[in-house]
């Protein structure tokens, strides 16, 4: 009896297999270096060069804001023709001091999508597994010895089991111990359907890994010319403007406000149009 012969394309498909998987750990591997190496040297080379005057635009332009909010409301209740007493000051100074103190302690919202209870099930089943393997891989208790990967990836995969974050313990797991869990049984198959499904799978992932590493390598820190003395010069030049531009705003309002509350602005010169165009130049930036 002769040995079946297998399918021609069977030895490409595991060829393309090797490339894919070798394609997707290089593509980790350097996300997860820009992330955990690259990003805090960037910072801090950010901040040395900006962080005084970032601090000092951040605070001024919180207090700028607070100004314009409480002049807003009152020159709406001129424009009604509503009387201004020190009540009216003492409700409005209220009413935006919980405006502002919700927007400070506002905090994103978890994401929530409906999912299907029986992929949550699975995640719950899959999550300690991939923990347990990145333990035996990694920690010195399971390898002898405190090796350079558990240095530089234990912090990350902390951070993920601390997070539920499934998907950062999946890539980890990807980078560190070949295919996950569930594409296990996918990658030792013969089977020519089963091979073809999972190249396909590889080359998708590889694809949604490679436009998260572009995003990442396009968003700040990374995209700014840290070196260049010329850009710092001027991003150094226009956060000096920024913050001259906000006094100038906290100087409007302050002096709008002092005036509003001396009764010297009326409702007629809140009518006009000269007063409507400043107000709304320095409020909205509109001529």
């Amino acid at each position: 009896m002769q040995p079946l012969t297998p399918h021609p394309e069977i030895e490409y498909l595991r060829h393309r297999r090797r490339e894919l998987r070798s394609a997707l750990r290089q593509t980790l591997q350097e996300w997860f270096r820009l992330r955990t190496e690259v990003y805090p040297e960037l910072l801090a080379t950010y901040e040395n060069l900006f962080r005084d005057l970032e601090v000092e635009l951040q605070r001024i332009s919180l207090h700028a804001a607070q100004l314009r909010r409480c002049a807003e409301l009152l020159i709406l209740k001129l424009q009604r023709g509503e009387p201004i007493s020190e009540r009216t000051f003492t409700l409005v100074d209220h009413i935006v001091e919980r405006e502002f103190a919700q927007l400070r302690e506002r905090l994103p919202r978890p994401e929530n999508p409906q999912r299907k209870s029986a992929a949550i099930e699975e995640e719950i089943d899959e999550f300690p597994k991939l923990y347990r393997l990145l333990v035996k891989r990694l920690h010195p208790d399971a390898t002898g010895e405190e090796t350079k990967e558990f240095r530089r990836y234990w912090p990350a995969i902390q951070q993920a089991y601390r997070e539920k974050n499934i998907r950062q313990l999946r890539q980890l797991h990807l980078l560190l111990c070949g295919d996950s869990p569930d594409t296990t049984e996918l990658s030792s198959s013969e089977d020519l359907e089963a091979l073809r499904a999972h190249v396909r799978q590889l080359e998708q992932r590889l694809q949604a890994e490679q436009r998260r590493l572009e995003r990442l390598r396009a968003e700040e820190p990374f995209c700014l010319p840290l070196t260049d003395p010329v850009w710092i010069a001027q991003r150094r030049h226009e956060l000096e403007q920024a913050i001259q531009k906000r006094h100038q705003e906290i100087a409007y309002y302050t002096e709008l406000l002092a005036r509003i509350r001396a009764r010297t602005l009326t409702p007629e010169e809140v009518q006009s149009p000269e007063f409507s165009r400043r107000f709304a130049e320095h409020t909205y930036g509109r001529r």
